[in-house]
């Protein structure tokens, strides 16, 4: 790392891990976290609300020093930094602000790798996730709008009530509260 930006990063760790390394991570005092949702896991006798990474085996940590970088290196459970090219993977603070917003009032969510075809661009005009960028995807005849995490290039499906959207094109006539 030739210079260092301070910043939020990933690390990508060993499957499982990522409670154990955010453990890690605030004992030394560092910004981290990995968001959650729950779903409910069915078993041959009995239903469970479970906690499940939004983001399995991600770790979002904001260094704000060289030596914070190589201590996340060698956390038991982490397994490096995310890269894209020679280039560690940084994110802006709107983005984190959007993971959080997504993880805290996110209702029904559920992730998936799916690459999903271009559909129709639509802005969420009410509610905590008022102003993101969503694409209308169609599951189980139930509207679903995926919300594009860019960098992580994973995809969050939530459920919205359709005075809640509205067109692009139509954002300059939507109110929003």
């Amino acid at each position: 790392m030739s210079t260092f930006n301070y910043g939020w990063y990933l690390i990508y760790t060993v499957p499982r891990q990522e409670r154990k390394v955010v453990s890690q991570l605030l004992e030394h005092g560092m910004e981290c976290f990995s968001p959650t949702y729950s779903t409910v896991r069915q078993w041959n006798d009995r239903k469970k609300i479970v906690e499940l990474p939004l983001f399995p085996s991600y770790v979002f940590v904001k260094l704000n020093s060289i030596e914070e970088f190589y201590y996340g290196q060698h956390v038991n459970g982490a397994a490096s930094y995310v890269r894209f090219g020679k280039q560690f993977a940084r994110m802006e603070q709107d983005q984190i602000d959007q993971i959080r917003m997504v993880a805290k009032h996110g209702e029904d969510i559920s992730v998936s790798e799916e690459r999903f075809r271009d559909g129709q661009r639509l802005v969420i005009t009410k509610g905590p996730l008022c102003g993101l960028s969503c694409e209308v995807v169609h599951v189980d005849q139930m509207k679903k709008i995926l919300v594009r995490v860019d960098l992580l290039q994973r995809n969050i499906i939530m459920r919205f009530k359709p005075e809640y959207l509205a067109a692009i094109h139509d954002m300059a006539n939507a109110d929003t509260f």
